[in-house]
């Protein structure tokens, strides 16, 4: 069952959550967290075989405007650079990357990556950001985990 608060401390039951699974009584496991490389082939080889990462990035005032295409820090090389200040480090969840013909024909390469502001934010809560050249410490602190049955009374 779900619940929800009135707001005064006390929970109320409501519907059952919808879902494809009416009852399960399996059981998940998750190992401890542990680091990933900051290498680019090692982070994309770690998404393949076991699933998103999560990755600490630098955020920046540019950032919050962000709407669509790959994102980059933009410096600003005037005295209201007060405007794109570093905020502070933010988790998000790498899920996947690829390559796009930018300017003059350049490839460009990007992680696909999912944020926590919600779905009107972004490319539907999803946003790209250079990849293979740390763009806002993005490649610099990469935490992996995987989840396993451990039990169940299925038949």
């Amino acid at each position: 069952m779900a619940s929800r608060s009135d707001g005064r401390g006390k929970r109320h039951a409501t519907k059952p959550c919808p879902n494809s699974i009416e009852k399960s009584n399996r059981i998940y496991q998750c190992s401890p967290a542990y680091r990933v490389s900051s290498n680019e082939t090692e982070i994309m080889m770690e998404i393949m075989q076991n699933g998103p990462v999560q990755a600490i990035m630098q955020v920046h005032e540019d950032f919050f405007h962000y709407k669509t295409g790959i994102y980059r820090h933009v410096t600003s090389t005037n005295e209201e650079s007060e405007k794109y200040r570093k905020f502070r480090t933010h988790a998000v969840k790498l899920t996947g990357w690829g390559i796009l013909r930018g300017a003059h024909q350049k490839k460009e390469k990007f992680w696909i990556a999912a944020n926590s502001w919600g779905k009107s934010w972004g490319e539907n809560g999803y946003f790209r950001i250079l990849r293979g050249v740390n763009e806002s410490d993005i490649e610099k602190l990469i935490i992996a985990a995987w989840g396993q049955l451990t039990s169940s009374d299925e038949p």
